[in-house]
């Protein structure tokens, strides 16, 4: 996933959002990587599930640290949601994050992308 716009960088944010997962079996994974189950009650750092580089980003503003990509909104997210589940069965969680260094827009929602985010394990049922 890349932002449509980015609005903000350099920030150092921490809050609560929701995330775009692929499930698998009883766990959750990144979106399209092959990682194991993501854990929970820990923090995740993004660079252990990191998939792309830089190399795909052809404009200067494009260019934005890497990071989890959080919704602000459920709406936005569900929104999201949609697009994917022609491929995989994806679903929406709730997450905590910190260290959200770019504000941006996805698909007219807003996105903070995050260098760590936090899965609350009852989150997951």
């Amino acid at each position: 996933m890349c932002l449509d716009k980015v609005k903000e960088r350099g920030l150092n944010l921490e809050g609560i959002g929701y995330k775009i997962f692929r499930t698998i079996n009883k766990g959750v994974v990144a979106q399209f990587k092959a990682t194991p189950v993501l854990a929970t009650e820990k923090w995740l750092h993004e660079s252990d599930y990191r998939e792309h580089s830089y190399k795909n980003r052809k404009k200067i503003d494009e260019i934005y640290l890497f990071g989890w990509h959080i919704y602000t909104s459920k709406k936005g997210a569900m929104g999201r949601l949609s697009c994917y589940q022609l491929w995989y069965p994806f679903v929406v969680r709730k997450v905590e994050y910190k260290q959200g260094h770019t504000v941006g827009t996805q698909d007219g929602y807003k996105v903070i992308v995050a260098k760590q985010i936090w899965i609350e394990k009852e989150n997951l049922k």
